[in-house]
């Protein structure tokens, strides 16, 4: 296979030494060759989409030893061309420091411009650096608006904050209300919540009508006894 890989890359038409090297380890990991060398050939043409695709490659591990800092680099060079996927991920490298210096104000500005283009995940990590301060002044108000539009979206972890955000505020009927979207999403503590909220709810109602759980449990059981032969 990787002889094969080499006589194939020695026929790129690609101008620099390192490209058949380079091109091989893409193939090698990558579904298929043809796949590859278009990707890493549009990506060096300057194509934003194949340097966002060469950027998340390197991300993974598939070109070998762990390469995040040129995973970083791809994303900037598809990032400056307006790309809003790797707008948002050179986002969340500055903010952990994956393959860039950590800079919680420089991630920030890149996920703004993500979300300018309403990025379901840029507008999620908006709502995360205002509502716990990360590069700005904590604002949760503002950080909440901007999981209500990545909520809008489907993303079930804005869903689950903004849940937590009115539980936190006591206003349970609310955070039912966003706990249901995100189960309904497929979140798995979402819907545990429903159901913690929704008994919370039934007990509060047996309360409020002088009845216990257990009485209901046996007048049920007294009424079938009585009427189910």
């Amino acid at each position: 296979m990787c002889a094969l890989g080499f006589a194939a890359a020695a026929a790129f038409p690609v101008e620099e030494a390192a490209a058949e090297a380079e091109a091989v380890v893409l193939w090698i990991s990558a579904n298929t060759e043809a796949e590859a060398v278009a990707v890493w050939i549009g990506a060096n043409k300057g194509n934003a989409d194949d340097q966002y695709e060469l950027g998340c490659l390197y991300n993974e591990d598939q070109v070998g030893p762990p390469k995040i800092q040129g995973a970083a680099e791809w994303w900037r060079k598809a990032a400056d061309q307006g790309h809003p996927c790797a707008q948002n991920e050179l986002g969340w490298a500055y903010q952990t420091g994956q393959g860039v210096l950590q800079d919680s104000q420089a991630a920030v500005m890149w996920q703004h411009k993500a979300a300018d283009q309403n990025h379901e995940l840029a507008l999620f990590a908006l709502g995360c650096h205002y509502s716990w301060g990360w590069g700005v002044t904590e604002n949760p108000t503002r950080g909440v608006k901007y999981w209500l539009q990545a909520a809008d979206l489907g993303n079930s972890e804005a869903q689950f904050n903004i849940g937590n955000y009115y539980k936190a505020k006591g206003d349970d009927e609310q955070a039912l209300v966003w706990y249901r979207k995100g189960a309904d999403e497929g979140h798995e503590i979402c819907a545990k919540r429903v159901l913690i909220l929704v008994h919370k709810q039934a007990e509060a109602e047996q309360a409020n009508k002088g009845t216990s759980a257990p009485l209901i449990a046996s007048l049920a059981q007294h009424v079938c006894a009585g009427s189910c032969c």
